[in-house]
């Protein structure tokens, strides 16, 4: 298993360490070149979000070619073509790999959202037109726990 590299654009600047997961939280940019890198970098976006419309990230992120793992709500279901080999319910991920470019989850569901997060980030592989084979090698500390737990450690003064 590899390590994890877990970086949040527009946050106070910290590197927080927690097990084999390094969080890094960047100051805003304002600069659109230094985000497009950000996102042609990442071997994943994710947007985990409770509620939006029709999210600009979303949109920078495909247009360099990154994978989407986003909840679906609002107006994201329009944006993502969710590949079919995820594993879900309610029909959203319909495209074939060739097409696909990212994976929808259910709202509400964090431990779906960390399921899907992690074993992409591990195996997915970059190639012209998005195209998104999976091999899951998950490790086993969830996307959302990871963040949480170094924002707590950042509020609580502690390295």
């Amino acid at each position: 298993t590899r390590d994890l590299l877990l970086i949040a654009l527009g946050e106070d600047p910290c590197t927080e360490h927690v097990g084999r997961a390094q969080v890094r939280l960047v100051p805003y940019q304002t600069d659109s070149a230094v985000v497009a890198n950000y996102f042609r970098a990442a071997d994943l976006y994710v947007h985990a979000a409770k509620e939006d419309t029709f999210p600009n990230a979303i949109l920078e992120a495909l247009a360099c070619g990154t994978p989407v793992v986003a909840t679906a709500v609002g107006g994201i279901p329009e944006q993502v073509k969710g590949w079919s080999g995820a594993q879900n319910l309610s029909g959203w991920n319909r495209y074939e790999a060739g097409t696909a470019a990212g994976i929808l989850v259910p709202p509400g569901d964090r431990a779906f959202v960390d399921r899907c997060a992690l074993a992409p980030a591990i195996g997915w592989e970059r190639r012209p037109g998005r195209s998104l084979p999976l091999r899951s090698e998950a490790p086993s500390r969830a996307v959302s726990g990871v963040v949480r737990e170094a924002r707590e450690r950042k509020n609580r003064g502690e390295p």
